[in-house]
């Protein structure tokens, strides 16, 4: 009797380590929802890859860091390529697809058709459902690269039409361009070009100053006083 309750109470006492165990082997990260498996980490360290810091400049969007991520694929096999490309499917919206679109446009003919295989088991493995939907619906830019089609990038649309209407300040600050500055209806800004002009309410034009009689009219003579 004493010797059966001694096994359960070792079974009970072991079965926390091996469960532990098996769980740090199968359990990945979620950092800022990408999935990062530490098996993958580790063998990336063994390439001489820094896959986190590489990871984390990639989720900034940095162009660069994101072709290596790319790029590893080309190294990776088996179980860390699984676990990869979903690392790299669920970066696409962090990132944005703008960002990884520019940064896949150079990658080799082979690494995009790689890539696209790799997605699409990727998206069997992910739990956000979201990008379980086809590629090319969340992520036409994207899709359209690795597919060697046209690639409209929306966000450098957008920034080429704030680079025409803000100017970078040597703080790194924006200022907004008036577009009147360097036109006609441009506001004086001294008293000297103002000539004698006023600016007109709301800053559009002038204003001539209000009229003044360059006469004055004698002065009334009191009864019975000198003048």
């Amino acid at each position: 009797m004493k010797n059966s309750m001694l096994c359960c109470i070792m079974v009970c006492l072991m079965f926390p380590m091996v469960n532990g165990s098996c769980q740090n082997d199968t359990k990945s990260v979620r950092n800022n929802e990408v999935t990062v498996a530490p098996s993958l980490v580790k063998f990336a360290t063994q390439m001489g890859f820094k896959y986190e810091q590489t990871l984390e400049k990639a989720k900034k969007g940095d162009l660069n860091a994101i072709k290596e991520m790319m790029e590893f694929h080309g190294t990776t096999d088996g179980t860390d390529a699984l676990n990869h490309a979903q690392t790299c499917l669920e970066l696409i919206p962090v990132a944005t697809d703008d960002r990884i679109g520019l940064a896949c446009q150079n990658l080799k003919p082979k690494l995009k058709v790689l890539l696209l295989e790799r997605f699409t088991l990727a998206q069997g493995r992910t739990k956000n459902t979201e990008l379980q939907k086809p590629l090319k619906d969340w992520a036409p830019g994207t899709w359209s690269v690795l597919n060697n089609l046209p690639f409209e990038c929306a966000s450098c649309e957008a920034a080429k039409k704030m680079a025409k209407e803000y100017t970078k300040n040597a703080d790194g600050t924006l200022t907004k361009i008036d577009p009147q500055a360097s036109g006609q209806d441009a506001a004086p800004t001294t008293d000297q070009n103002m000539d004698g002009m006023k600016p007109a309410a709301g800053g559009r034009g002038t204003t001539a100053p209000a009229a003044t009689n360059t006469t004055t009219a004698p002065a009334a003579k009191k009864e019975g006083g000198n003048q």
